[in-house]
Parts: C-alpha cells; sequence; structure tokens
C-alpha cells in the first residue's frame, strides 16, 4: 500500500510480550484480597479490555463486589513490576527504524500511564507520535473514538492510516473507522476469531509489514 502514512499499534500482544507481569499484578491483588491466586494462563485469556474488565473477569462474580479495591492493587504493583518480564517481540525496532519516515502511535486499552512506563522502559517511547491509552478518552477501542482522534491530531484520512493489533476489538475499531486493519497472529487472541473477522491483512511477524507498507 503506496498511500499509507500512519501506522497505528495497539501495544500488549502487538508490540511487547507483558502477559507474565499482567499475570503476577493480578495474582497479587487476588492474595492480598485473600482469595485463590489464578493459573497465569487463564489470566491471559482475560486480557484485552482493560485493567478494570482483567481484574473483574479474575475476580469473577462471586466477588464482583472487590473489583475496585481489587484495581487498586493491581495498579499499586504494576506501577513498580510494570516492566519486569515485559519485553519487546522479535523485530519490533528493526520495524520501527525501518518505518521511522511514518506516523506512528500507539492505541491501547491499558491504561495511558501505564503504556508510557511500558514504552520509556523498554526505550521505544521516542518512537511515536502519540500515545492513547483505555482511559485517555470516554471510549475505547473497539470503539473508533480514539483512532478517529489520532488522524484528526495528526491530519491524516482512514484511507492513509493502518491499525496493526494481536485483538478483535484492533479489527473492529479499525473498521468502524474506516481505517485499514492489520491482524497479527502471535499476540494472545485465538487467530480463528480474529480470522472471523476478515481483517484486510494478517501477518505471523512484523517484518512482513514491509511488504503491506511501502
Amino acid at each position: 500500500m503506496k498511500n499509507i502514512e500512519l501506522m497505528i499499534f495497539d501495544l500488549d500482544g502487538t508490540l511487547v510480550d507483558s502477559k507474565l507481569d499482567l499475570a503476577n499484578a493480578v495474582n497479587y491483588a487476588l492474595k492480598t484480597l485473600k482469595l485463590p491466586v489464578l493459573k497465569n494462563e487463564v489470566i491471559y485469556g482475560f486480557i484485552g479490555d482493560g485493567i478494570w474488565r482483567l481484574v473483574e473477569r479474575a475476580l469473577g462474580e462471586n466477588h464482583a463486589g472487590k473489583t475496585e479495591t481489587g484495581v487498586e492493587l493491581f495498579r499499586k504493583y504494576y506501577k513498580k513490576h510494570c516492566v519486569d518480564n515485559t519485553c519487546l517481540y522479535p523485530k519490533v525496532k528493526e520495524m520501527l527504524l525501518h518505518f521511522k519516515n511514518k506516523k506512528k502511535a500507539v492505541v491501547t486499552n491499558k491504561s495511558e500511564i501505564f503504556t508510557r512506563d511500558i514504552l520509556q522502559g523498554l526505550k521505544i517511547a521516542g518512537y511515536f507520535d502519540i500515545v492513547y491509552g483505555g482511559d485517555t478518552f470516554e471510549h475505547r477501542k473497539p470503539h473508533p473514538l480514539p483512532l478517529k482522534k489520532v488522524m484528526s491530531k495528526l491530519k491524516i484520512k482512514p484511507a492513509q492510516a493502518i491499525m496493526i493489533g494481536d485483538g478483535l476489538n484492533d479489527v473492529l475499531a479499525a473498521k468502524a473507522a474506516k481505517v485499514t486493519s492489520c491482524a497479527v497472529g502471535y499476540g494472545l487472541e485465538d487467530k480463528k476469531k480474529l480470522l472471523k473477522e476478515n481483517p484486510d491483512y494478517f501477518i505471523k511477524n512484523l517484518s512482513q509489514l514491509k511488504k503491506i507498507v511501502n
């Protein structure tokens, strides 16, 4: 695609492998609340819709009333440990350097403060023109608002933008914003579910973006 001027990236499961630190924060909250901890693999399935939903799912219906306290405990732990194990996926820096002349943004459902902490901790914050989190606006993905805000601020038309992410929310937000969608198959989402949403592109690693965006 020769007309792409803006590349919008999801964070967790797309640029960074953060699932272990997220699981550790969830289990810290559960332990502090004197509740049974969960296997990491179970928690991984809860990731993608922001901290509140992550903690709410981990607590389950029987302990839904403890969600607010659980979120506070999660945030307290995660603030100090958000890059203990979190790392970049292969080829991320190489890809960002390759597209240095393109405008780039991060749009995630993760809290903006933690998103910025991770980008800075992994030394890739400087590659992005804009960073929006799930708490930046009144709506988050799959709502198109965050993507529209990015395009408005950078004066980019939908036909000039591509959304790259591992989740259903990324594909749905892209479609709602009339932006090209590119799903990645190495993240947290089930591949079959992703493909059912018919993303415009599906890649197995970020290096394949070079074949899509000129």
